[in-house]
């Protein structure tokens, strides 16, 4: 939003959005990799039972520092879009919430806020599309309720990197573009 007109810039918030989701997803890209190569691992699989650091190491160790990066480009591909609607549309209706008001960041209430970014996952999931109750019922009947918490500790690795670096980034950009 603008601190010279009422408008919402919209537009130029969806790309620096996607610009910043990029950032955020190549920052944790390999934690991410490492993740997603342990819960692919499968009972009896070498990785099933090993510890994040253990296949960090072997990552390096068999593919280099270039391994930690293989399939980035397809997921940055996806990120764009997905992290643009997101964070445009949190300041879009925190813009409405605001009643239009010119201060760039107006003091909402807490309800309000969680409101505003529940609002965008939602639109962002409703644009993005996706198949959420077919995975919820597949993981439900391949592991049980325990499935859904495999690999929590390096979700919560990547996601505070991804989201601390994509909000960084996206508040530095706006404010850079004055936007």
């Amino acid at each position: 939003m603008s601190t010279s007109s009422s408008r919402v810039s919209f537009f130029p918030k969806l790309a620096t959005g996607g610009v910043a989701g990029m950032l955020g997803v190549t920052a944790v890209f390999p934690v991410d990799l490492c993740k997603t190569r342990m819960q692919n691992g499968g009972a009896g699989s070498v990785q099933a039972n090993t510890r994040f650091l253990d296949v960090f190491r072997g990552v390096l160790r068999t593919e280099g520092f270039r391994g930690f990066y293989r399939g980035l480009v397809p997921n940055l591909v996806g990120v764009f879009p997905e992290k643009g609607i997101k964070l445009a549309a949190n300041d879009l209706f925190r813009h409405f919430a605001a009643r239009g008001g010119l201060q760039r960041r107006p003091a909402l209430p807490i309800a309000t806020q969680v409101a505003c970014g529940a609002g965008a996952a939602a639109l962002q999931v409703t644009l993005g599309g996706g198949a959420a109750g077919s995975v919820v019922r597949q993981i439900l009947r391949d592991d049980g309720p325990r499935g859904f918490f495999r690999g929590v500790g390096p979700r919560v690795a990547i996601f505070s990197g991804l989201y601390g670096m994509m909000f960084l980034s996206y508040e530095c950009a706006n404010a850079v573009l004055g936007i």
